[in-house]
């Protein structure tokens, strides 16, 4: 009996790297939460990177009612909804954020490559508060 629970034991912790894996590249909550985080942050003006973006002229404000402060790069929402998680499976599995909206090259070339992507504080909180109880319920859920 003690002897069954440990090849289960073992077995587990054998495959959750795999587990792990499994969860990350076919959650679509996670790649949600990873979107929101992005647009949480443009929607503060903040770049990847945690630099801010410039801030909008006094034309802008006073003729194109932008809000004062940072730019959002928000007008009509387009570049906002193609912001999407690709996966890439090959010997690595690579999830990434990428803009799918024709003008994203065009604003990366103007205002960085930065402007797709989450801080790494965001990654941390995710990590910590989303894969984490993840994994929790893994092991929660292990019958041994």
């Amino acid at each position: 009996m003690a002897n069954e629970k440990l090849k289960k034991l073992s077995s587990f912790l054998l495959n959750l790297p795999i587990k792990v894996k499994s969860i990350i590249i076919s959650d679509k909550q996670l790649y949600d939460l990873i979107i929101k985080a992005n647009l949480d942050q443009l929607k503060q003006g903040q770049r990847a990177d945690g630099s801010e973006l410039p801030r909008y002229s006094d034309t802008s404000v006073l003729v194109y009612n932008k809000p004062a402060g940072a730019i959002k790069l928000y007008d009509t929402g387009d570049f906002y909804k193609g912001i999407r998680i690709e996966v890439k499976n090959s010997t690595e599995t690579t999830i990434k954020l990428v803009g799918t909206d024709d003008k994203t090259e065009m604003l990366q070339s103007e205002y960085g490559k930065e402007i797709i992507g989450i801080s790494l504080a965001n990654l941390t909180e995710i990590e910590q508060n989303y894969i984490k109880n993840k994994i929790t319920d893994l092991i929660k859920n292990l019958e041994i």
